[in-house]
């Protein structure tokens, strides 16, 4: 009994926060806690006062009695003194309530501190958790209000009693004398907390005699009667051992009411979270406020001598959001503007829309998404209510299901605003389905001893028409399936006018899909939809759902209409084949192909509907070919025939009318029209593509004919080398010998020497060639590096000079390499010999500003920590990149090659600062564990392992480099030993140092830096000025939000992979990306990617899919059997 009292303490308490306005300020809820605080005290000292041995006794005997224990009042002795008794344990809880009682009523009279701990900005922590939490405030408001109701039903339908039947009058009549589904939390509330309540108290052994006795002191006996009620009495509350397990099956009693208060709780939350309402408070305040003061000054008015001073003004929480559905922000601000007109004529109109934080804000996905709904819901609800009828017919499949099929007809060829109108028709008749088909199953209370098979028209009904004509015990989730079709019935009313003048054509002539998309003037501008898709995940989604609806509608059309069979199956199979070989003609909202095959799937539903008929399944459930016998099913019946079966339930039929609804739903989207012209756009790119992929495939072709031709000139170029080594000089002094040499080419010109050299290009001088009859057309200039890979020399790149010039200038020499050249004259008579290699050239090395060391380094990158499943992706990176590497005291850049590095680092191309890594950013440099060789073309040697740590990163990033030429390792090792900090020296670095001879940086003293910036530093002649331009690639300080990504690096691999993969025509209209690219690609930019590829590669994909189907076509002739019951 005290646990019913503070059970029945607790709900009015809970009921009066939920249901008022401002509860903490109310005198009432004040008055409620002082009450709740006195009810403990007093518990606690019952219980206390009753651990005495001489009271607990004299209570027994003059108290209670064996129908009233102790135990039913609350009171158990736990005080013994044959040890530490438990008392303390016992009374721990009401002291635990008194003390928060206590607390609560000492904080309502002190001030509400405001935290920020979770203000948006302030971290990433805090920003994640205000998004998660604005997610639920949206998730809440949206869907509180449905989910309070469908929970409230389920529970009504899980266990049929009367109870249930009071939460199914509630629902129904309900909202049929409300507003809006949101008014209905404050009776289910009620209602749901008596029932706890009763059930609670019920189990008091007072109430209900112990079976086998009889005693007429109880005040109710257990009966049949209380499961018809929904009061269920725990008889057996102890195990075997005597330990009690009242409270766990107590609680999956009353859990059932506790979720339908828990839903009320939630859904006043959401009330409190719509920001939308907070203008409507404000507007009811006002409304009560005028009330009460026209009410106060009628009273004072009439009772001047009494004077009453209040403080607050006590507002009817009750109905705080019982109007909230009628009232929009507009009109609330228009009445509350008006008032204060009128009140007051000169004061300045009131402000009170709400701020919005930013446009990026409203294209949330939490928020799109809500957009999405209420659009749906106010443009489709007509279509929405016809799906849902339809589902609910398979679920009765008795007459109620052809009435349903009737109405959705009656749906399709009315028009919308005429069924919005009519929506109270719709409402009444499901909410009559709804509480008959309840009342059936729950009939009338055992008491009255009246039987169901024994009344009218029962008795006079055969089993198989009583189940077809409802009467019959009906299926509970019937009755939930008619309720969630009448929650879409109520979206009706709220729908938008479709047209404002009616026409008299139906919708064969002309579906509402195209009046709404011709009415409809969200048209939005092809660039600025496609900028949306791939900057917000919703558009992008949005798209691609508008895009390939139908396609896949019309594959899943013919799958589910060769798989059900029979002749009906013929129009889905030459329909979808048709829509699929003319879809840009199916897609436009003009075309009734859809429709026309909308209302064939409505035709189909409801043969199958009619032949559940007791007077019709026999005609067409009796064989015409073959015989029916036991479990074999060889047997062809009329309904087999037809493609129409009995007695089981159409999902695939369901699920097509489902999806053709939603692609009806479709043509009438705000964006639809722009999906339509961007595929507009693209069917004309078509060709161009076209055009491009021909000329790509001729590139190619003419590269790898190139590429041999260029092989075959190598080939023979090197051959004429050889033979003009081997017998040139002898047949030209036989030519000599024999007064022939005036019939001969040139002579060899003398071996060129080097006049001028820069840091990319060399200029030679040569002798005309002696004794020539004939004049030189032009002189031909071969050139290698030196020294050469290959015994013949590897002489190439011919660069051919005018004749009459003896000096040229070579272009696009590598700085700091050296070159021999070779020069031969050309005459009519064709081209004689090459001189005699030069002598080395080499050219200057880079003249970068300050000091600097440069060149050609193979390094790869690595993040640390190591990704956790990096090695998912490891196999698609590469081993290694080829770069151009400069190094000052400073900064470490590198380029792609020296061309870039000059441009990039000279002062009249300077632009912005962007390096890869600073030395100060260096933690550790070290030397690898063994020597590395990256290819055959590579030497084997250390690499150098330097740790950064990037500022604002989670993790450090590990390059690893590695120096092209042997020569130039103790060039690069004395150069970052002495530009790292010292403290990040491996020791594998100082002894290499020490080995190789080579300058210690731990022998010198430390620069004096006095500070990080000199007031008269010269920018021009400083490292920092040239460490300049956009030809770097990494370590960009401007790009440091890309750094803090996840660690996972497989965007760029993937990326990459996918991007070899799509023809050319896609490969024009996407972005390449580096493998060292610090701008990870999106996922939209890699969903598109993946959607280029498959495109790239349909031919192949199709026929792999032609090749499976011969393959399994072939292995299924195998089994005539199979054949014959599949056709």
């Amino acid at each position: 009994m005290i646990g019913g009292v503070q059970l029945a303490l607790f709900f009015v308490i809970f009921g009066y926060q939920l249901g008022t306005f401002a509860a903490r300020t109310s005198v009432a809820f004040k008055l409620l806690w002082s009450l709740a605080l006195l009810i403990e005290v007093v518990v606690l000292m019952m219980r206390y006062i009753y651990q005495f041995e001489k009271v607990s006794t004299y209570m027994e005997s003059h108290l209670f009695t064996p129908s009233f224990s102790a135990q039913d009042l609350g009171l158990e002795y736990h005080a013994f003194t044959g040890g530490i008794s438990d008392v303390f344990v016992y009374l721990l809880p009401t002291a635990a309530l008194t003390g928060l009682c206590f607390w609560q009523l000492s904080s309502m009279t002190k001030d509400i501190m405001p935290y920020d701990f979770f203000t948006a900005g302030r971290s990433r922590v805090a920003h994640f958790i205000c998004f998660c939490m604005e997610t639920v405030q949206h998730l809440l408001i949206s869907f509180s209000a449905i989910a309070l109701v469908v929970v409230t039903m389920w529970v009504a339908l899980d266990q049929i009693s009367f109870v249930g039947w009071l939460y199914i009058l509630t629902l129904v009549a309900g909202r049929a004398l409300t507003e809006a589904w949101t008014q209905l939390w404050l009776p289910l509330f009620w209602l749901a907390a008596l029932s706890m309540l009763l059930k609670y108290l019920i189990q008091v052994s007072i109430f209900t005699a112990q079976s086998g006795t009889v005693n007429s002191n109880v005040l109710s006996r257990s009966s049949e009667n209380s499961d018809w009620v929904g009061m269920i009495r725990l008889n057996d509350r102890h195990d075997r051992d005597g330990d009690s397990i009242g409270k766990s099956a107590l609680w999956d009693l009353l859990s059932r009411e506790f979720l339908i208060i828990f839903m009320c709780s939630l859904q006043r939350m959401a009330q409190y979270f719509d920001s939308s309402s907070s203008v409507r408070w404000l507007l009811e305040l006002g409304e009560s406020t005028m009330r009460f003061e026209e009410q106060y000054a009628l009273y004072a008015a009439k009772n001047l001598d009494v004077y009453h001073r209040t403080s607050s003004c006590e507002v009817d929480g009750d109905e705080d959001q019982a109007r909230a559905s009628m009232y929009d922000n507009e009109v609330a601000l228009s009445l509350i503007s008006e008032r204060r007109s009128e009140n007051e004529p000169d004061s300045k109109p009131l402000n009170l829309t709400p701020q919005s934080s930013s446009l990026s804000d409203s294209k949330t996905f939490i928020s799109c998404l809500r957009r999405f709904g209420t659009t749906y819901a106010s443009k489709a609800s007509v279509n929405l209510v016809m799906l849902l009828l339809t589902v609910s017919c398979f679920v009765h499949q008795d007459v109620i299901a052809i009435m349903y099929l009737l109405i959705v007809r009656s749906m399709m060829f009315a028009y919308p605003s005429t069924v919005c109108e009519r929506w109270w028709a719709l409402a009444w008749l499901l909410s009559v389905v709804v509480v008959l088909e309840y009342s059936i199953m729950l009939w009338l209370p055992p008491f009255f001893k009246i039987k169901m098979k024994e009344t009218f028209p029962w008795r006079k009904m055969s089993s198989t028409y009583e189940t077809w004509l409802v009467p019959s015990d009906q299926h509970k989730w019937a009755a939930m399936a008619d309720f969630v079709a009448l929650l879409s019935v109520y979206l009706l009313p709220h729908s938008e006018n479709l047209t404002e003048d009616k026409k008299k054509e139906n919708v064969v002539d002309e579906p509402p899909s195209v009046r709404q998309a011709n009415h409809d003037s969200g048209f939005i501008d092809e660039s600025a939809y496609v900028t949306l898709t791939r900057k917000y995940a919703w558009y992008f989604l949005e798209h691609a759902f508008l895009v390939n609806w139908l396609p896949l509608l019309l594959f899943l059309v013919f799958v589910f209409g060769a798989k059900h069979g029979g002749v009906v199956s013929i129009a889905y199979l030459l329909g979808a084949l048709v829509m699929l070989y003319r879809l840009d003609e199916a897609r436009e909202p003009s075309n009734l192909w859809i429709q026309y095959m909308r209302k064939w799937n409505w035709g189909h539903l409801f043969v199958i509907t009619i032949i559940n008929v007791p007077s019709v399944y026999p005609a067409l459930s009796d064989c015409i070919i073959g015989t029916k016998s036991g479990d074999d099913d060889n047997c062809m019946t009329v309904a087999n025939f037809l493609g129409v079966e009995a007695n089981k339930t159409p999902y695939g039929l369901i699920a097509l009318f489902v999806l053709i609804s939603i692609q009806c739903e479709i043509v009438i989207a705000p964006t639809y029209p722009t999906v339509l012209a961007i595929l507009a756009g693209e069917k004309g790119c078509a060709s161009s593509r076209r055009e491009v992929i021909v000329r790509d495939f001729y590139r190619q072709r003419t590269e790898q004919w190139y590429t041999m031709k260029k092989e075959k000139n190598a080939a023979i170029q090197r051959l004429k080398m050889i033979v003009s080594k081997l017998v040139h000089k002898v047949e030209e002094l036989m030519d000599i010998a024999q007064g022939l040499h005036h019939n001969l080419p040139p002579m060899a010109p003398l071996k060129p020497v080097a006049t001028d050299r820069t840091q990319n290009s060399a200029t030679l001088s040569w002798e005309k060639p002696a004794g020539s009859y004939h004049k030189i057309r032009y002189y031909r200039i071969s050139r290698q590096q030196f020294p050469s890979l290959t015994l013949l020399g590897d002489f190439g790149d011919i660069v051919e000079i005018r004749g009459e010039y003896c000096e040229a200038r070579i272009e696009g020499l590598r700085p700091g390499t050296s070159y021999q050249f070779k020069v031969c004259a050309v005459s009519r008579l064709g081209e004689g010999p090459y001189s005699s290699a030069s002598d080395p050239i080499a050219t200057y090395s880079l003249n970068l500003s300050g000091t600097t060391t440069a060149g050609w380094m193979k390094y790869h990158r690595e993040s640390l920590p190591a990704p956790r499943f990096g090695f998912l992706v490891s196999w698609m990176k590469a081993k290694y990149l080829h770069r151009y590497v400069v190094l000052d005291s400073s900064h470490l850049v590198f380029y792609q090659d020296e061309e870039r590095a000059l441009i990039h680092r000279s002062r009249k191309h300077r632009k912005r600062l962007k390096t890869s890594f600073k030395w100060r950013d260096v933690t550790s440099l070290k030397l690898s564990d063994s020597k590395v060789q990256f290819d055959d073309m590579s030497p084997s040697l250390y690499c150098f392992e330097i740790i950064v740590h990037h500022a604002g990163r989670r993790g450090d990033i590990k390059y690893v480099f590695q120096s092209e030429l042997s020569k130039e390792f103790n060039m690069f090792l004395a150069a970052m030993a002495y530009a790292v900090p010292r403290e990040s020296l491996d020791d594998s670095i100082i002894s290499c140092l020490k080995d190789r001879d080579l300058p210690n940086p731990l022998d010198t003293a430390l620069p004096d830096r006095g500070g990080d910036v000199e007031s008269n530093y010269d920018e021009s002649k400083s490292e920092w000025s040239s460490v300049t331009g956009d030809g770097s690639t990494l370590g960009d300080p401007e790009d440091e939000e890309f750094e803090n990504k996840s660690e996972f690096l497989w965007r760029i691999p993937l990326y990459r992979l996918l991007y070899d993969i799509q023809n050319a025509g896609f490969k024009l209209e996407t972005t390449p990306y580096e493998e060292d690219d610090l701008h990870e690609p999106s996922l939209s930019e890699i969903v598109q990617l993946v959607i280029n590829s498959v495109r790239s590669e349909s031919a192949n994909i199709c026929c792999l899919a032609l090749i499976i189907c011969f393959h399994c076509t072939g292995y299924a002739n195998f089994e005539p059997v199979r054949v014959w019951r599949l056709a």
